[in-house]
């Protein structure tokens, strides 16, 4: 009985371990809420001035192009498609935090609807 219980034990502390992210991949995460920040600065840098905005061929740090749109209302709407490198729109709509990687980070009006800032955070 002991040494069942103690399988199930480091079953699942391995389970646990095996779910914890590197430290490469918190850092991409933590980069890519940092280079959308950085796109929505150059677009309203744009917006306000002469100048140019600094969007031609970015990428997430998984190498998926930023899906980069208008929304009604003269508004923008940026989104990464995180370690999964595929869009869920049906996510779009919510204002949520999400724990992973995988998920969609969606930046429009303004702030950050859609996000994994609070479980990134929580693992740094």
């Amino acid at each position: 009985m002991r040494k069942l219980l103690a399988l199930c034990v480091l079953g699942i502390a391995g389970a646990a371990h095996a779910q914890t992210p590197s430290a490469a991949d918190l850092e991409k995460g933590l980069t890519n809420l940092a280079i959308i920040h950085d796109v929505a600065f150059s677009i309203e840098f744009q917006r306000n001035s002469t100048g140019n905005a600094r969007l031609s061929n970015i990428s997430d740090p998984w190498g998926t192009p930023y899906r980069l749109e208008s929304t009604p209302g003269g508004s923008y709407r940026i989104v990464s498609a995180g370690s999964d490198k595929t869009f869920d729109e049906q996510s779009w709509a919510t204002h949520v935090q999400f724990d992973g990687l995988a998920g969609d980070v969606v930046f429009a009006d303004g702030g950050v609807r859609r996000t994994n800032r609070n479980w990134l955070a929580t693992r740094v």
